[in-house]
């Protein structure tokens, strides 16, 4: 069987790695699976418009038995529909309702463009059940043409290490960060989706509590100037770090000195219909999570620490640094690896992809 992979969205979005990821896993599961190059995300969604040729022609110069967009935008859909012609299967995933992180003209053309695309694939995917009732409504697929593929985590990169390497260490150093001071740590695409204001209200309430704590931001993105401005009027100088773009192989070292790990939702429709990739990237490397229980955060209660406001997350938070929580941690890092391995998900995908080629194309809108 072999598949490729268009991502919407260019390098490092959230997009870009659920598609590597899933091309990772479903390699692991013997499926020749490629994802097509990435351009690095550009101002106005310039990756977007410049990837549709590429893609196209990806998607044509080849015979595939699955064309995948992940997320039904034009520039990954068309190729996706235009392989049909060569008796390629149109797969698609909604891992978001795009449109309403926006209040604009910008989220209206996002919703015309996503429109068609679902109710012409073969399979529509998502990771959680919101999403399913959202496809349902919004793109009138049929409830047996949607599956369920969980939100993963690649366990070759989010383990637990017991070193750290001197070019690691000396870049806390470097930063007055000493091996006992203990780090508050967030991770973000720093984009419109990256919800960081409530962030830093809940990192700067910490670290008025906790003077010896510093806060890590771990990422980057077309905000990052944003950012990096409203940590400066937010947060105490000095303790506060950015560290720039990031490979998930980095990101998962720094979050290796991670002594308190936090997500934030705040209640829109956007997050209630998300899916946390950091949550779960936390919990596999055994770390305490501050949280609150919005969308698909509140299905970890068992797992992480969890409240309903801003102040309830930083007062988790200084609970946590306290050192609470630890058999928590170790718990939740034992069901993360156990259910959620990407490697364990792409197997069940290709059965299920297996089971839409076996069924042909009869049916197909």
């Amino acid at each position: 069987m072999r598949v490729l992979i268009l991502s919407s969205h260019g390098h490092p979005t959230g997009c870009c790695l659920r598609g590597r990821y899933l091309t990772q896993a479903l390699r692991q599961a013997g499926v020749d699976a490629t994802m097509a190059p990435l351009l690095p995300c550009l101002p106005f969604l310039g990756d977007m418009a410049l990837s549709l040729l590429p893609y196209t022609w990806k998607a044509l110069a080849a015979p595939w038995d699955v064309v995948m967009a992940m997320k039904p935008f034009p520039n990954a859909c068309l190729p996706a529909v235009l392989a049909g012609i060569r008796g390629a299967h149109f797969v698609v995933d909604v891992d978001d309702v795009d449109y309403a992180y926006r209040e604009n003209a910008l989220s209206r053309a996002i919703r015309i463009l996503q429109k068609p695309f679902p109710a012409k694939a073969d399979l529509v995917t998502v990771h959680n059940d919101p999403l399913v009732d959202h496809v349902l409504s919004e793109f009138h697929v049929e409830r047996n043409r949607i599956y369920r593929l969980d939100q993963g985590v690649d366990l070759r990169i989010f383990t637990p290490s017991s070193t750290t390497s001197e070019p690691l260490k000396a870049w806390y150093r470097n930063r007055g960060i000493q091996e006992a001071n203990p780090v508050l740590f967030y991770t973000a695409h720093l984009n419109v989706a990256c919800d960081i204001e409530p962030i830093l209200r809940i990192a700067s309430r910490t670290l008025a509590f906790r003077k010896d704590c510093h806060f890590l931001l771990a990422g980057g993105g077309p905000l990052a100037s944003h950012c990096k401005a409203l940590c400066q009027r937010s947060l105490p100088e000095g303790r506060w770090h950015m560290t720039g773009t990031l490979s998930p192989e980095e990101v998962a070292s720094h979050m290796q000195r991670a002594s308190v790990c936090l997500v934030y939702y705040s209640p829109t429709q956007a997050n209630t219909h998300r899916t946390s990739m950091k949550l779960r990237e936390y919990l596999a490397m055994g770390k305490p999570v501050a949280a609150n229980a919005v969308g698909d955060l509140a299905s970890f209660q068992s797992f992480a620490e969890l409240a309903r406001d801003e102040e309830g997350v930083s007062e988790a938070a200084i609970r946590l640094l306290e050192g609470q929580g630890k058999e928590r941690s170790q718990k939740a890092m034992a069901f993360v690896r156990e259910t959620l391995d990407w490697s364990r998900i792409g197997e069940q995908f290709k059965h299920r992809l297996e089971e839409m080629l076996h069924e042909g194309k009869e049916g197909r809108p």
